[in-house]
């Protein structure tokens, strides 16, 4: 997060067309599950939704590709989660946790 807070230096983050504040999550481990991210993710807030990419996106068994999403209705929920959560060590990975920005934002 950095001195700068969780947003970093390019303005606090838009909620998306839902009106939820997206989180993309690197470095995940091939065999993470939704399980292991919710019980992780919501000990910051109520997480809306858990989207891993998978090699196979309809097969929930298949690996990640390294990423995914996370969800959450409010800025304050989203931003404990990366404040808390980036480097955060999840087996053999060190999470990499930040704000995805709306269309149009643009990184400082």
């Amino acid at each position: 997060a950095g001195a700068a807070g969780p947003q970093g230096a390019w303005g606090m983050p838009q909620p998306n067309d839902q009106g939820l504040y997206v989180l993309f999550v690197y470095h995940l481990p091939h065999n993470v599950t939704e399980d292991m991210l919710r019980g992780m993710f919501g000990k910051y807030g109520d997480v809306v939704e858990i989207v891993i990419m998978r090699d196979d996106n309809s097969d929930p068994s298949s690996r990640t590709k390294g990423y995914g999403f996370v969800k959450y209705r409010t800025y304050q929920e989203a931003a404990a989660a990366v404040q808390y959560l980036n480097g955060a060590q999840l087996e053999n990975k060190r999470l990499e946790v930040s704000f995805k920005l709306a269309k149009g934002q643009k990184r400082n």
